[in-house]
């Protein structure tokens, strides 16, 4: 059964515009990618766009991303939306419509690519999550490698001295990882006091 993607949503009438600014481009030259800003200048040079849509963030003398981020976010709900049934290519040079099988898979090939690569390492720091405080195996006694996993830092300690007398007791207090909480541990006495005290 298909299903509509998750974060799919009805076109404003914005990137309706762009949409069409889309399809124009690639009837007039079917290889050109039409870049954010060409798209940002078309808009604003569009006097009824202009007027009655939504403006993007207006620019300076450069490209920034105020305006590059609403851009962005209207390319990828013409993307998504089954409204369209183009196939949009996207990449660092820009947008434009597929021309056929031949031209698409390529780079549906390199998103696939890009988007499993970053599956596996979601899945390792996900293992190394699920390994804290796991034991595992030391074959070597004189490796300085732990006899169970750390997958976060260690929380902080206090080191606190209190003297009564000739009796020095030092009292180490180990955070809680990511609490706020305190644990103390017994103090540890120390006897006699340094005569340099």
């Amino acid at each position: 059964m298909n299903q509509s993607p998750a974060v799919s949503h009805p076109l404003t009438p914005r990137q309706w515009w762009l949409y069409r600014y889309l399809t124009a481009a690639f009837e007039n030259d079917n290889q050109h990618y039409v870049t954010d800003l060409e798209a940002y200048n078309a808009f604003m040079s569009d006097l009824k766009a202009v007027t009655e849509l939504e403006n993007y963030p207006k620019i300076g003398h450069t490209f920034h991303s105020s305006t590059a981020r609403p851009l962005s976010s209207d390319w990828q709900a013409i993307m998504d939306t089954r409204e369209i049934q183009k196939v949009i290519l996207s990449s660092s040079k820009g947008h434009k419509l597929a021309i056929d099988k031949e031209e698409a898979m390529p780079e549906l090939e390199r998103k696939k690519k890009s988007l499993l690569i970053q599956l596996e390492r979601y899945y390792h720091q996900l293992s190394k999550v699920n390994l804290d405080g796991q034991g595992k195996l030391v074959f070597d006694s004189k490796s300085k490698a732990r006899e169970y996993f750390e997958s976060f830092p260690m929380p902080p300690m206090k080191i606190e001295s209190k003297i009564e007398g000739d009796i020095e007791t030092i009292t180490i207090t180990q955070g809680h990882k990511n609490t706020d909480d305190w644990i103390p541990t017994p103090g540890i006495p120390i006897s006699p006091v340094s005569a340099s005290k």
